[in-house]
């Protein structure tokens, strides 16, 4: 024997007269919940599976479609937002409704950003030009940047942090040194060549810079 299902819809509507809101029930629950502007376009669509919310797609007023996020069992699992002319512009996605990825594109499709996450903390972020070659990486510990790599046709340049410490290098060879006080102001720098101190720099209160201290390799 079978069940047939009972459908009903509601309308709530603006002063004017004009529909502000469609919701669609299969035997007493919602299935579909469609809002719309004073001027009669769609502005958003939600999706319910089991009485749980499944998917929400926002509109752009000119009709195109701006977002869609969908979730599982109630919590979100990808979000993308789109382009006018309909191509990603990003996509974020999660696990257990914390940030797991989030990519970013250019408008011609190319990937222009990844961002990783590790326990909804950002670990990792790594930047590519238009042609698929990677400019930049950043590595995080516990949420705080602990790397950068950037990458350009002069080499391999690496800034790494340590507590108040900025340490720079170019293709592995230490190329300056940044010291930090705990308002974040510079207190001195040491500057490399070919991994050779060549001068020092230090800064007063206001990182105008105090005393300068050049070196020379005596041959």
């Amino acid at each position: 024997m079978s069940i047939q299902a009972f459908s009903t819809s509601k309308t709530y509507y603006y002063p004017t007269g004009a529909a502000e809101q469609i919701e669609e029930y299969v035997d007493d629950k919602v299935t579909k919940c469609t809002l719309y502007l004073k001027t009669g376009e769609i502005d958003q669509v939600e999706e319910y599976v089991d009485g749980r919310q499944s998917k929400l797609t926002r509109y752009y007023k000119t009709g195109e479609i701006a977002q869609v996020e969908k979730f599982d069992d109630g919590k979100s699992v990808k979000w993308t937002d789109y382009y006018k002319t309909g191509e990603a512009r990003w996509v974020d996605e999660y696990d257990d409704g914390k940030p797991f990825k989030s990519t970013r594109y250019y408008q011609t499709g190319e990937v222009m950003q990844i961002v990783k996450f590790v326990n909804g903390n950002k670990s990792e972020v790594t930047s590519h030009d238009k042609i698929g070659e990677v400019k930049e990486v950043k590595k995080f510990v516990n949420g705080k940047l602990s790397n950068v790599v950037y990458y350009s046709d002069q080499g391999k340049k690496v800034v790494e942090y340590i507590d108040s410490v900025e340490l720079e290098y170019i293709d592995v060879r230490q190329s300056k040194v940044t010291s930090y006080d705990k308002n974040g102001k510079v207190r001195w720098v040491n500057e490399f060549v070919d991994g050779e101190l060549t001068k020092s720099t230090e800064y007063d209160k206001t990182e105008e810079a105090k005393s300068v201290t050049e070196y020379s390799s005596i041959p």
